[in-house]
C-alpha cells in the first residue's frame, strides 16, 4: 500500500530522485535511486510495537533545503503525542533522524489531517496542511526559519477555506493553490483558488 507518492528529481547533487511514502498504515519510507540505477529503501518512521494511528493518513511530503538536507514531513499520533512529524537527513537519504514534533497545535485541536504540501525560500519553509473545520475543508499555515526543527502557525486554523492545497516556489514567491469550496458544487468543474506569499509569516494575497 502506498500513499500520498511525491517526487522531486533535484534535491541533492548526486542526482537522486526520492518518493516519500506510507506504507501498510504504520511505516513511513523514502525510496530513492539515481537517475540511472535501482531503488532502494529506507525507513524514516517505524513505530516498532507501539501504537501508530495516524493510520488511514500520514498525508507525508519532502522538502528540499539548500544545504543538499531533506526535511520529511508527516502526521504522527502515537503515545508520544499528536501533530506534524519531522526527520532529517544529510546523506543522500541513507539515514534519518529520529522523528520530532514540529507542531502540536493539530493535534491539541483533534485535526485530522489530509494533505501536507511544503516548499522552502530564502531561509523559511512555509508548510500547509489540509484538514476540516465545521465539517468543511479548510488549510492552515505553518512556518519554520530553522529548517523544519520547529514550525509555528500563521493566523487561526481555518483562516482559509478551501481542500488540497499544493504549494510551489515561483518568481520569488510561494504560491498555494487550493480547491475553492465557495465556488465548487457537486457536478460542476473544481475551481481553483490561489495565493501568492512574500513571506511564509503572511496569510498572502488572492492572485485573480
Amino acid at each position: 500500500e502506498i500513499r500520498n507518492c511525491d517526487w522531486s528529481s533535484d534535491v541533492c547533487s548526486s542526482d537522486l530522485m526520492y518518493c516519500i511514502v506510507q506504507e501498510a498504515s504504520r511505516y513511513i519510507a523514502v525510496w530513492s535511486r539515481p537517475l540511472a540505477g535501482s531503488w532502494s529503501k529506507v525507513r524514516v518512521y517505524d513505530p516498532g510495537s507501539g501504537v501508530y494511528t495516524g493510520a488511514t493518513h500520514a498525508a507525508p511530503c519532502l522538502v528540499s533545503l539548500p544545504s543538499g538536507r531533506l526535511v520529511a514531513l508527516f502526521w504522527l499520533y502515537d503515545a508520544s503525542g499528536s501533530g506534524i512529524a519531522s526527520s532529517m537527513r544529510d546523506d543522500d537519504g541513507a539515514t534519518w533522524s529520529t522523528p520530532q514534533l514540529t507542531e502540536t497545535v493539530l493535534g491539541s485541536a483533534g485535526a485530522v489531517v489530509t494533505r501536507i504540501r511544503a516548499a522552502y525560500l530564502s531561509g523559511q519553509i512555509l508548510m500547509v496542511i489540509s484538514t476540516t473545520a465545521g465539517g468543511l475543508d479548510v488549510l492552515g499555515q505553518f512556518a519554520s526559519v530553522d529548517g523544519g526543527a520547529s514550525f509555528g502557525l500563521v493566523g487561526t486554523l481555518g483562516d482559509w477555506a478551501g481542500g488540497m492545497g499544493e504549494v510551489a516556489v515561483q518568481g520569488g514567491a510561494f504560491v498555494v493553490v487550493s480547491i475553492d469550496p465557495a465556488l465548487t458544487t457537486t457536478g460542476s468543474a473544481v475551481v481553483a483558488n490561489a495565493r501568492r506569499f512574500a513571506s511564509a509569516y503572511t496569510l498572502g494575497s488572492s492572485i485573480t
